[in-house]
């Protein structure tokens, strides 16, 4: 483990010492394997400490593993008593997963109208980017389907822009494609490429091989190496070795008598469409679990010895006077 005031092996140290912060945290970097190996028995161990103590964001971590069974038996009536506790500790991400249960009707009675309420609620809060950037993507998404309010796809373009300024990747990504394809707001096709461009890890491209890649890969685009080639070429006249490396390996394939035939590309998204335990967007239900942050953990599986029982939320000391999300 790395030294530091910052690194697992101190977020553990100060976790042991009593420090409740630490111990939510440690719990979380257990649950997602960050700079730790992944563990869910330790990770609800710690969890269950913090969220006793009133921390929300480890209620709300706790409610999650609850629900998806990591660790423990699956039980979404008793995620939602995590939920709700984390909702009243003023957690974006505790509100936006309790509103997911009434999205899906997971453990309890589906309904459009509690979901975008909780909704609306974790999008308003400042101390949680990441939750409320979450939530605008869950709003987006019911606007763009008209599933609880009027369909508007404006209104869902604009919480899509909101949830992709607060940093969320996959908002970043959509905002790229609704500009491309002008779907909720005038096509822009340098704005679409600005926006694709900021959703990709790669350093040392510019846009122009950006949307090589896309097309290269099939990315958010029907797959086209000819329009792949087309974009490399640009960025290459301008002097990046990347895009000319890109353009003269498809150029070589292109010419290949061996070269395979692509495949048919799937449909285009039109409008914001949600990704499994990742944000939502227009097109299907939402996912039970949020953004990038928890893909990893659902899409484990966990072994070794049978799981213990399920745990159940109890209110922590500091927050039985605490008032359960409206």
């Amino acid at each position: 483990e790395e030294s530091g005031p910052e690194s697992p092996e101190a977020v553990r140290r100060a976790a042991k010492q009593g420090d409740v912060r630490s111990q939510a945290r440690l719990g979380r970097m257990l649950l997602h394997g960050q700079g730790v190996e992944r563990d869910y028995r330790q990770a609800l161990s710690w969890l269950r400490t913090a969220a006793d103590q009133g921390d929300g964001g480890a209620q709300a971590d706790l409610g999650h593993m609850v629900e998806r069974g990591l660790g423990v038996e699956a039980d979404p009536r008793q995620a939602r008593g995590w939920y709700e506790l984390a909702a009243a500790q003023k957690n974006a991400l505790g509100m936006v997963r309790l509103g997911d249960l009434f999205l899906n009707g997971t453990g309890v009675e589906r309904s459009y109208r509690k979901a975008f309420s909780r909704y609306l609620q974790a999008a308003e809060q400042p101390d949680d980017p990441e939750g409320a950037a979450l939530a605008r993507l869950r709003i987006a998404a019911m606007y763009g389907q008209g599933r609880g309010v009027e369909k508007d796809l404006r209104k869902s373009f604009e919480f899509t822009l909101q949830a992709a300024e607060l940093g969320c990747v996959e908002a970043q990504r959509l905002v790229g494609v609704l500009y491309r394809d002008g779907t909720g707001v005038e096509r822009d096709h340098k704005k679409a490429m600005r926006w694709l461009q900021k959703s990709l890890p790669q350093e040392g491209t510019d846009a122009d091989s950006a949307m090589g890649d896309l097309y290269r890969d099939g990315r958010l685009v029907q797959k086209d190496d000819a329009e792949a080639m087309r974009w490399y070429k640009k960025a290459a006249d301008r002097g990046n070795a990347y895009a000319k490396r890109e353009w003269q390996k498809l150029q070589e394939r292109e010419l290949s008598p061996e070269a395979p035939k692509a495949a048919p590309a799937a449909p285009l998204p039109t409008a914001a469409r949600p990704r499994p335990d990742g944000p939502a967007a227009a097109g299907t239900e939402a996912p039970a679990a949020p953004g990038s942050r928890e893909k990893a953990v659902a899409a484990a599986t966990v072994g070794g010895p049978r799981p213990p029982q399920p745990v159940a939320p109890r209110r922590p000391r500091d927050a039985r006077k605490a008032k359960e999300a409206p």
